[in-house]
């Protein structure tokens, strides 16, 4: 049996760099951000799931943290931001993944804890 994931990590569509953390913390000028709706989840949390992952049933299964928020929602609990136009829903549900304990925290729990795990708060 295999296993497929899909996985929404850190990242965003302002840098190629791709974390959105340090994005929006190194923010020189006014970020925008429309109503796109994803999971952001900390890398360290799928590391420490991963024991879990490999004795996963073969299927299909979301992996990562969930959200309700949009990217403008979650920014905005860090910044002031002006709201783009375009709407993009990624939801995820991950019930699947959880029935198996592999569980994520939720995106803004996940932000603080990156942030606390770097010494930022």
């Amino acid at each position: 049996d295999s296993v497929l994931l899909r996985a929404e990590w850190m990242y965003d569509y302002i840098s190629p760099r791709g974390n959105y953390l340090l994005n929006v913390l190194n923010a020189k000028e006014t970020l925008t951000f429309g109503q796109q709706y994803r999971g952001i989840t900390y890398l360290r949390e799928v590391c420490e799931n991963m024991e879990r992952v490999i004795k996963l049933p073969g299927g299909v299964y979301n992996f990562g943290s969930e959200t309700t928020q949009s990217m403008y929602e979650i920014t905005k609990e860090f910044l002031q931001v002006q709201e783009g136009s375009a709407v993009h829903n990624l939801w995820m549900d991950c019930g699947k993944a959880a029935e198996h304990g592999v569980v994520f925290s939720g995106v803004m729990d996940g932000l603080k804890r990156c942030l606390g795990d770097y010494g930022l708060i």
